[in-house]
């Protein structure tokens, strides 16, 4: 019979194992083991119990097993979520024997159905697990592939340079029954990288009863060497079905993940995963400080599929790590490459935005008060503690300079903001009743999508006008938008023929001034254009609708040598009626 992948490389973590393998069970905790079944239904709460016997010094932590998440270290927990806790109920003291008992129990609240998975607890440095498989029993379950082709990971061995001879392994079709695995010693991290091929498999691997000790082999790419791994070549079957049927319902790791610093932590961006992105439900994004690097990686709860940035609130002036994990309803992909950051805030970011709302808010003439006790960025906030009725009637423009011209939605939605409330993330007014007094308490979430926009947002291109029209051309002009203290890259020009049914398909210009020559126009055609800034991978809500019409051929005249005047002579006497923003 022919060897397996999996077979292969449980066999070369044999051949690596040097040294014999033991755990004083005489010293030092103990953890009470099992595994266990627990149901709830979409919003309950569930309620997860760990028994360690004199846990001393040592940590206890809780997993998640489906998005290789570490939950909680101790009583601390590591998912920036209020759904999480862990605590000691009181019924935990010594025993008759005189061993100190102590719980750690883990609290769910407000269930998901990205919840739904494999649970352990487990005390660092030792083996044993208790375990539960939460099952949310109203939540949809994700229905494994009927077929699968089998995988070939050659592509992958390739480039991580595998051995030329070890390349069989890397596609079973290939391999020779007879091949000596311990020839390949050298290239096992490799090969098990290829395998998982950037995704987490420990859903798939639950589900066709792969133990829990030989689940790192489903999603590591370089798990730990023990005693275990010598009973997993008994689950190469199901381990290899995995790999294959991951290749169609998993997605690949995050793309192209950046981040910024900004005034109060680090703005994180990535692009959707390059293979089976359409599966994708949301994702996760892991930080921790680099000066601390034994700590673990802290996350944040699973953000909404149309998430493509994130502002995580750390403590400025260090560096941190950061990575990205893909989340669909079949587990997750494996994290996106680390990458580094230093949370160091642009210190004029603030200053240069507050003078922009102030000057904002002049220009609409906002009563004095007003403007000082809210023309600033953190003029939201400020809402929430003072009597607003005095402003009432400035709070669209207030709104509106606050934002910065700036549409803060998408971030607004993605952190749970009412859906009643999202106009104020775009600085539009809301009716002046219960409804906004309610979004008034929640104002801070608004406050972090425009610190997180003042950073990353372009804002819209301003005093967008026609400079000059002809018969086939005109010339648009524009003020200078910015992301934060930094002039945009670029601007995008769409401009078309002005129907009823606007229809149109738009043509584009992409420039890097602030002026556009529209070229060539039908003659004496009403036309409409819009201008965007984009700044990285960022773009500004559109400019208002500029509508302009261009001359007729018939009415422009050229002038005679000795005739001085000018060579156009306007289409309409009140062209100027024509010539329009909306």
């Amino acid at each position: 019979m022919m060897m397996s992948l999996t077979a292969i490389y449980t066999s070369l973590l044999c051949y690596l194992l040097v040294l014999p393998w033991t755990q004083s069970q005489e010293t030092g905790p103990s953890l009470k083991t099992g595994s266990k079944t627990e149901t709830s239904t979409l919003g309950g709460s569930v309620f997860l119990e760990c028994q360690v016997l004199n846990p001393g010094n040592y940590s206890v932590s809780w997993y998640f097993l489906e998005h290789n998440v570490r939950i909680s270290d101790n009583l601390d927990v590591l998912i920036a979520s209020r759904r999480f806790s862990v605590e000691q109920p009181q019924y935990a003291g010594v025993r008759s024997d005189g061993n100190h008992t102590v719980y750690f129990s883990l609290n769910i609240f407000h269930l998901k159905s990205s919840d739904q998975g494999t649970y352990y607890c487990k005390v660092e440095g030792m083996d044993d697990k208790m375990i539960y498989d939460l099952v949310i029993t109203d939540a949809k379950r994700p229905t494994p592939p009927v077929s699968v082709p089998i995988a070939n990971h050659t592509d992958c061995c390739i480039k991580e340079k595998v051995s030329a001879g070890c390349l069989p392994i890397c596609d079973r079709s290939n391999m020779d029954p007879g091949f000596n695995p311990s020839l390949c010693s050298g290239d096992v991290v490799k090969l098990i990288k290829c395998g998982t091929d950037g995704r987490n498999h420990v859903s798939c691997c639950r589900r066709r009863q792969v133990p829990v000790n030989c689940l790192e082999l489903c999603s590591s790419s370089s798990p730990t060497i023990g005693p275990d791994q010598f009973i997993c070549d008994q689950y190469d079957a199901q381990i290899n079905g995995c790999f294959n049927e991951g290749q169609v319902t998993l997605p690949s790791p995050p793309r192209e993940v950046t981040a910024a610093p900004t005034t109060n932590g680090v703005i994180v961006d990535w692009l959707s995963p390059e293979e089976n992105s359409d599966l994708v439900t949301g994702y996760r994004v892991a930080y921790r400080s680099v000066k601390r690097t034994s700590l673990t990686f802290q996350t944040t709860e699973v953000l909404t599929v149309d998430s493509r940035s994130k502002l995580v609130r750390v403590p400025v002036g260090g560096r941190y790590q950061v990575y990205v994990t893909a989340i669909s309803p079949h587990g997750a992909s494996q994290p996106s490459p680390v990458i580094e950051v230093y949370a160091g805030p642009d210190p004029d970011v603030n200053s240069t935005q507050n003078v922009n709302i102030r000057e904002c808010c002049k220009k609409h003439h906002v009563l004095f008060e007003c403007e000082d006790n809210f023309c600033n960025t953190r003029g939201f906030r400020a809402l929430e503690n003072l009597n607003i009725h005095y402003c009432q009637t400035d709070l669209p423009n207030i709104f509106h300079c606050i934002a910065g011209g700036q549409d803060h939605a998408g971030c607004c939605r993605t952190r749970g903001f009412p859906e009643q409330c999202i106009p104020l993330c775009s600085g539009q007014m809301i009716s002046f009743n219960e409804t906004l007094l309610a979004c008034l308490v929640q104002l801070q979430t608004v406050e972090e999508c425009l610190q997180e926009g003042f950073t990353v947002l372009p804002a819209a291109p301003q005093n967008v006008r026609v400079e000059s029209i002809g018969t086939n051309s005109a010339v648009l002009e524009w003020e200078q938008a910015y992301a934060g203290t930094s002039p945009v890259d670029r601007y995008i020009v769409q401009y078309r023929i002005r129907t009823p049914t606007g229809l149109v398909p738009y043509q584009e210009i992409i420039t890097q001034g602030t002026f556009a020559i529209l070229s060539p126009l039908r003659p004496d055609t009403v036309y409409d254009a819009t201008i965007t800034s984009e700044h990285g991978r960022m773009s500004s809500p559109p400019s208002p609708t500029l509508i302009f019409q261009t001359y007729p051929e018939e009415l422009f005249i050229t002038s005679s040598p000795a005739d001085n005047s000018s060579d156009i002579i306007p289409a309409h006497p009140d062209m100027e009626d024509i010539l329009f923003t909306t």
